[in-house]
């Protein structure tokens, strides 16, 4: 299989390196820019949104006005938490933006690399989360254009501790 140095004591064989590299492509190139600026790797509980059953955590999320953020979503797992990890972004999405945001203007990212195999379940389940209209499909490796946004939208940190 594949080796890769993740840290200086960490290797990384076969299946996860392909993983870690898109979890470093984000980290790199997303949240070590707003990490200052926004709330990143943020955890959404009951506390803020009472339907949601499970803790749920976003890559990054601001605010100036209206809401931006971003979730990645690994497209290697099973179909059945694709599902529940869409489904619940969808609805955290609602929330956030029904609660602190009262314009339209929000813009809500899914991070996902198109899988390299054109006819399967995999590239159809990435080819149905284009046509979604709650949030734009961004590929790890543009992840940065998310940071410029939220650079330009000036946006910050809104969340208080509960």
């Amino acid at each position: 299989g594949l080796i890769c140095i993740k840290n200086k004591n960490e290797l990384l064989i076969g299946d996860n390196y392909k993983q870690d590299s898109f979890r470093l492509r984000i980290q790199n190139k997303l949240i070590d820019r707003v990490k200052g600026k926004i709330h990143v790797n943020q955890e959404i509980d009951s506390n803020m949104i009472h339907s949601i059953v499970t803790p749920f955590e976003m890559d990054c999320i601001g605010k100036n006005g209206s809401l931006i953020g971003a979730k990645s979503l690994s497209l290697s797992q099973s179909k059945q938490k694709i599902s529940a990890d869409t489904n619940c972004y969808m609805n955290v999405i609602f929330h956030l933006s029904d609660r602190f945001s009262n314009n339209d203007n929000n813009s809500f990212y899914l991070i996902a690399d198109e899988p390299n195999k054109i006819n399967s379940i995999e590239h159809r389940i990435w080819e149905n989360l284009l046509k979604e209209n709650k949030f734009d499909v961004v590929n790890s490796e543009q992840c940065d254009l998310i940071a410029e946004k939220i650079e330009e939208k000036d946006a910050g940190k809104f969340l208080q501790l509960i």
